[in-house]
């Protein structure tokens, strides 16, 4: 699809879907990741790139925007919208940014730390869907409108079911660390009787968006899945896709 820009250069932009492993999207995607990887950069930088990767991974869409000069602002304007529609990622070939305009990371190590917030929340139970819903809608009243309720082994209708299913694939990774490991072993035991999960997109406010996901693992006993971490209901990170983990974090306690 081409699209013309006023008086300035037109735009191209292609489509293309993410099929199975080993096709030119899975291959561009590695590329990407394999670029940003290869250059030096700090601690900190380093866990945002791995957030950012993550994030890549889970990717199932890519549209590829060309110009025949440098984008100018309208044609910025256009691709920053699309990537807002799709809560994407814009890649320049230096930089990453999210789809507000933050910068994720750029081939120096610099980053925005309030860049890429979570784009949805995923809340995981052992209790039976019913017996959930009830007792969230009895605690949180209007507000848990807004959940997507799911059983725990088909999440197919969630708009991010992708990212949620890698997410949950990690409880088989094996993390070098032994703090991460042992926490990771007590979140395979917990995955082990879930049933339910609740989710929700992300709006405007995360920490807004963070306090609600909160509210609903705690009314239902639950933990809270955003593809990159998984928190405990007070908040503290029982551990991320980086090996960090808290702890003073603890699995709630509840029967089967």
């Amino acid at each position: 699809m081409t699209v013309s820009l006023g008086s300035g250069p037109s735009l191209t932009m292609t489509v293309t879907q993410r099929k199975r492993a080993g096709d030119p999207v899975s291959t561009t995607l590695l590329g990407a990741c394999a670029f940003f990887r290869a250059k030096r950069m700090g601690d900190a930088a380093k866990l945002m790139r791995e957030r950012a990767c993550a994030r890549i991974f889970d990717t199932h869409l890519l549209i590829g925007c060309l110009s025949e000069s440098a984008l100018g602002a309208e044609a910025e304007a256009l691709v920053g919208g699309v990537a807002e529609h799709f809560r994407g990622m814009v890649y320049s070939g230096h930089a990453l940014r999210d789809w507000a305009g933050r910068l994720i990371i750029d081939v120096r190590g610099t980053f925005d730390e309030g860049a890429l917030p979570p784009a949805y929340f995923c809340v995981a139970t052992r209790l039976p869907l019913a017996k959930a819903r009830q007792q969230v809608k009895e605690e949180l009243g209007a507000r848990a409108e807004r959940l997507r309720w799911y059983a725990a082994d088909d999440v197919s209708g969630f708009p991010f079911s992708t990212s949620v299913e890698k997410q949950v694939g990690y409880l088989e990774a094996k993390p070098r660390n032994a703090k991460a490991a042992q926490r990771l072993e007590q979140l395979h035991q917990f995955w082990s009787g879930v049933r339910t999960l609740a989710a929700f997109e992300t709006e405007e406010d995360p920490r807004r968006d963070l306090s609600e996901a909160l509210g609903v693992s705690s009314a239902c006993q639950g933990i809270v899945m955003d593809g990159w971490s998984f928190l405990a209901p007070d908040g503290h990170l029982l551990l991320d896709r980086g090996e960090q983990l808290s702890s003073d974090a603890s699995l709630p306690a509840v029967a089967g």
